[in-house]
């Protein structure tokens, strides 16, 4: 559905598991809800969705199952939040030959950014395991945490 995106077009969360990989099969379910409310298209990978915690191939793949999900009824929206130009370059183009309406890139750099008080309680609490699966120290998704930290 290549389409001029009109219209409210809300950003999709991402489903994880607790071991904190994405939960494809929930992705449909989300897509089909948010048709049925009215909504006239989804965007998915951004940062409502924890695109920045994403490796590439998760991102591919999330995007991926939201457009074999939304069957064109709707245009879907690639978000792309990445700091570096390279890597929203890839990142469009690992989207390119997918049926997508748009790219929606944005600065990773507006997200919270934790201070030293806060990693050092991080780096206390868990201290044999990771708290965050990404190297951005933005966001924590591993089985540990789910909140920022």
């Amino acid at each position: 559905m290549k389409t001029r995106p009109t219209g409210v077009v809300p950003p999709m969360t991402t489903p994880f598991r607790k071991d904190g990989e994405i939960e494809f099969k929930l992705v449909a379910p989300q897509v089909d809800w948010l048709i049925a409310a009215g909504s006239h298209g989804m965007a998915a990978g951004g940062s409502t969705g924890e695109g920045h915690t994403l490796d590439h191939e998760e991102y591919r793949d999330l995007v991926a199952a939201t457009v074999e999900a939304a069957k064109g009824r709707a245009p879907v929206i690639a978000g792309i939040i990445v700091d570096f130009t390279r890597d929203a370059i890839r990142r469009g183009r690992l989207v390119r030959d997918m049926d997508v309406a748009a790219l929606q890139v944005t600065p990773v750099h507006y997200l919270f950014k934790p201070d030293e008080q806060a990693m050092s309680i991080t780096s206390v609490a868990w201290p044999t395991k990771p708290a965050c699966r990404s190297s951005s120290t933005t966001s924590c998704r591993g089985p540990i945490c789910r909140r920022r930290c």
